[in-house]
């Protein structure tokens, strides 16, 4: 199922999707009326912050807090429909982060070049080692499998309902956070607490880099860290 995933996905193939849903959303945001925008802008950030900061990052990678069943299908089929790379890669890439911490080894940071960053979690599925745990579960299994399905039928529906500008810029959002978080997150070549800029939404409290990286199993970062704040406190089965 693996060799099915990497034969589907040459690496480029999502670099080269983010770069243009990147250029589609800087001609589309001038179109939007003020409250289209400030609709379209808070949405994504929430979006963007659940499923990559607390679903991909703090539950798939670190499992530091537990949700519902029903929480866990709905989110897998979401990472899936806005493209934001399977759960199973996702998580081997970050895992190898913390391994080898800015290290030439680490997949991502200020050790390498912004393009290098821009494809980090493009290529790194093909070259870092799988969550084992997801092995035994169906569901990544099934993600894995048919991701690319996912993405082009929940796309079209997107588009079909009107929402596809919303989807395409959530999808733009969501690779610059990525992209740059990590290189923001490591100054001089170590994680660093940047409270100042852990307070905009589109860093969601991931910016409080080093308590995280001191501590990776603890599922809130700070004092204002907004996915904690509004999903995981509440979703939270463990507790």
């Amino acid at each position: 199922m693996i060799s099915q995933y990497l034969g589907k996905n040459t690496g480029y193939a999502h670099t080269i999707f983010y770069i243009t849903c990147v250029l589609f959303t800087v001609l589309w945001v001038p179109t939007l009326s003020v409250v289209e925008f400030l609709a379209w802008f808070v949405g994504t950030h929430i979006l963007v912050g659940y499923l990559i900061s607390a679903f991909q990052h703090r539950y798939c990678s670190h499992r530091s807090w537990e949700p519902s069943r029903f929480v866990e299908v709905l989110s897998v089929f979401l990472c899936a429909g806005f493209v934001l790379i399977p759960n199973m890669g996702w998580a081997s890439v970050h895992k190898n982060h913390h391994r080898y911490t800015d290290t030439e080894k680490d997949p991502h940071g200020n050790v390498h070049s912004v393009w290098d960053n821009f494809m980090a979690f493009n290529i790194a599925p093909s070259k870092h080692g799988w969550p084992r745990w997801m092995f035994r579960d169906l569901l990544y299994l099934y993600q894995l499998k048919y991701y690319w399905e996912i993405a082009i039928l929940f796309g079209a529906l997107m588009f079909v309902i009107g929402l596809g500008g919303f989807w395409v810029g959530s999808i733009a959002v969501a690779y610059i956070f990525q992209v740059t978080l990590n290189i923001i997150g490591h100054p001089n070549r170590s994680p660093a607490n940047r409270p100042w800029l852990a307070l905009l939404l589109l860093y969601c409290g991931e910016l409080y880099h080093k308590n995280h990286h001191d501590n990776p199993s603890l599922s809130r970062f700070g004092l204002i860290d907004v996915p904690y704040l509004l999903f995981i406190k509440f979703l939270d089965t463990k507790k």
